[in-house]
């Protein structure tokens, strides 16, 4: 039950990534990246401080929230505004197939700077996606 649960997660991660790259594909076309970012910024701080009030979620200690801010200044601030950029240049299918190449390069670099334990169905899964992406990049007939 536990495995269907993740499945079921998974897909509707993708099933997100996938609306929106396509909903913001119109926004990055007409607005400028680092704007998107920070619109997007603050949206999203309002509904995480709705969260942390509605749940009572107590606030991290300083050295915990160094880190977080740190690593959403690197991961989101960067990573957004260089994806907002991309969208203008790629179509959505392209950086979708862009963004599944990262989520296998951070398994393999998993498995290799933390040493992570990897049982065959990883390697399994692994293989269809690159098979897959492999697919996706061979012209058609």
């Amino acid at each position: 039950m536990e495995g269907s649960i993740g499945i079921l997660a998974a897909l509707a991660a993708a099933g997100s990534w996938a609306l929106a790259s396509v909903l913001f594909k119109g926004l990055s076309e007409e607005n400028d990246a680092v704007a998107l970012t920070y619109a997007k910024a603050a949206v999203c701080t309002l509904i995480l401080l709705g969260i942390v009030l509605v749940f009572r979620i107590p606030f991290p200690g300083w050295k915990e929230t160094v880190l977080l801010v740190s690593s959403g200044i690197v991961g989101i601030l960067i990573g957004d505004i260089c994806f907002f950029k991309a969208l203008q240049h790629l179509t959505p299918q392209a950086l979708i197939v862009l963004m599944v190449c990262g989520q296998v390069l951070t398994a393999i670099l998993a498995l290799i700077v933390l040493r992570e334990n990897v049982a065959a169905p990883v390697w399994i899964g692994l293989a269809l996606v690159l098979a897959g992406l492999y697919g996706m990049m061979m012209p058609g007939p």
